[in-house]
């Protein structure tokens, strides 16, 4: 049995409607609780449902619902379920929307972030020697590599020398050479972390463009600053 949470009603025009109908398919959609590895449980640790009720043409009830034996729902009916809301309310289904990583397979890009955290990312975070948030720095990372391989795969092209210019702590550089991609980083100042990356190849130099282009074919600009806005004239040259 499921008990009534929340709902919200809104008069939205019927392109809106029909947004909502595509979303949630068949009006309801079911959450179950997946325990992704041994020691870390799911935020919410049990089944859920949102349901979408046409009322007429142009209105709606959106309900959350929860087991009838569970009370420690607080998080999803005082935070989740009203951004939620707020989300839907704000969402104009005519303009054009820009989609994210809409240059690369998702699951392409989801098998090798996968890959690349649980192989390194997490080994990495959990022995990290920089001042920076590890969780949002070296997960970060991860992503970037994923979404290249990926980008490469797509294309069909795989750089014979990658260079990150600005490499910063040379992260993205050694999860790349982990993945055997070939190329290197260069930057203005060598971090202490660089000790820890053996045989990842990063450089303490400045920028010429001239060497760049002599023995690399493919330009990564991730922490780039001033220079960035020059990292597509020098590819171009």
């Amino acid at each position: 049995m499921l008990k009534f949470v929340n709902s919200f009603l809104n008069r939205l025009t019927f392109f809106r409607l029909v947004h909502m109908k595509l979303l949630f398919g068949n009006h309801v959609v079911e959450f179950r609780p997946s325990v992704l590895d041994k020691k870390r449980h799911p935020h919410v640790s049990f089944p859920y449902r949102l349901a979408l009720e046409e009322v007429s043409d142009q209105q709606w009830n959106l309900s959350l619902f929860v087991p009838n034996d569970e009370n420690n729902y607080v998080w999803l009916q005082k935070i989740a379920f009203p951004r939620l809301l707020k989300w839907f309310a704000e969402t104009d289904v005519q303009r054009n929307n820009i989609v994210s990583h809409r240059l690369v397979n998702m699951e392409d890009y989801s098998q090798f972030y996968c890959e690349i955290k649980n192989k390194w990312g997490q080994k990495i975070a959990a022995t990290w020697t920089e001042r920076t948030n590890p969780q949002k720095f070296v997960y970060e990372d991860c992503a970037i590599a994923a979404y290249l391989i990926a980008y490469w795969r797509q294309k069909g092209f795989l750089p014979q020398r990658f260079c990150d210019i600005g490499c910063g702590n040379g992260l993205l550089v050694h999860l790349l050479q982990k993945m055997k991609i070939n190329g290197y980083g260069i930057d203005l100042r060598q971090r202490k972390i660089w000790k820890k990356f053996v045989g990842t190849d990063l450089r303490e130099k400045t920028v010429n463009p001239e060497d760049l282009l002599s023995d690399s074919d493919f330009l990564i600009g991730n922490h780039t600053d001033e220079l960035t806005p020059w990292i597509p004239i020098m590819a171009a040259s």
